[in-house]
């Protein structure tokens, strides 16, 4: 079965993305996971810890996230698992995940960031597009 990864972060962008992501799922019969990416500020990051304990934090977004999600795939009759995980780059860590778990395609939503702060940190779905291995769909 295909897999189709879905990066969520519960903006309306990412909402956009789950919608598009499970019109491909029922016409390709696939299966959708949702990434769900903690940023870790950079201290935490070269400090070395990995990952935080799971904690309120992480309930409160399985609870507000991830659930609306699930429960979406659910009533399309479209598969669907998740993941948490903690990192520090967004962008990078969807394609490291993506390369690692085999995906086929990666559909998400666009970020709106303005001008300014664009030319300087870029944005995740720019990066994604740019160094997947995959197929790429960016939804606006």
């Amino acid at each position: 079965m295909k897999k189709i990864l879905v990066p969520i972060d519960g903006s309306a962008n990412s909402k956009r993305g789950l919608s598009k992501a499970l019109e491909i799922a029922k016409k390709q019969e696939a299966s959708i996971f949702a990434l769900h990416i903690v940023v870790m500020s950079s201290s935490i990051a070269i400090g070395g810890a990995r990952r935080p304990p799971k904690n309120e934090a992480e309930k409160k977004i399985s609870k507000n996230i991830i659930a609306p999600a699930k429960k979406k795939c659910e009533q399309n009759g479209i598969s669907f698992e998740f993941k948490i995980v903690y990192g520090a780059d967004p962008g990078y860590d969807v394609v490291k995940f993506a390369n690692k778990h085999g995906f086929e395609m990666i559909v998400m939503g666009a970020r709106g960031l303005n001008s300014l702060k664009k030319i300087f940190l870029g944005s995740a779905s720019d990066y994604v597009l740019k160094k997947a291995k995959i197929p790429v769909l960016i939804v606006k």
